[in-house]
């Protein structure tokens, strides 16, 4: 007889975007409800910066100071954008 897999549970918690340490509001837009364990990876990897201060880190620390990686990434966004609105 097979053994009935548990299913994990997961856990969610409240996300500041701009941290409250840094005056970020407690308003629906600075909140994003995430898995409570990549919350605490987050906090690990970026401490309480706001998400500007974590591109200027991985640029400067990991990306040799390669702007052309979040500029790539903001057209990518744009063009993605574009065609999801073309295709309403």
């Amino acid at each position: 007889m097979k053994k009935k897999k548990k299913r994990k549970r997961i856990v969610f918690d409240k996300h500041h975007i701009l941290p409250s340490s840094k005056n970020g509001s407690n308003e629906r837009w600075n909140i994003a409800i995430i898995d409570k364990i990549k919350h605490n990876v987050y906090h690990q990897l970026f401490k309480n910066r706001t998400p500007v201060e974590i591109i200027c880190y991985l640029v400067e620390y990991f990306w040799s100071g390669q702007w052309n990686y979040v500029e790539l990434a903001l057209e990518k966004k744009k063009s993605v954008r574009a065609f999801e609105r073309s295709s309403k």
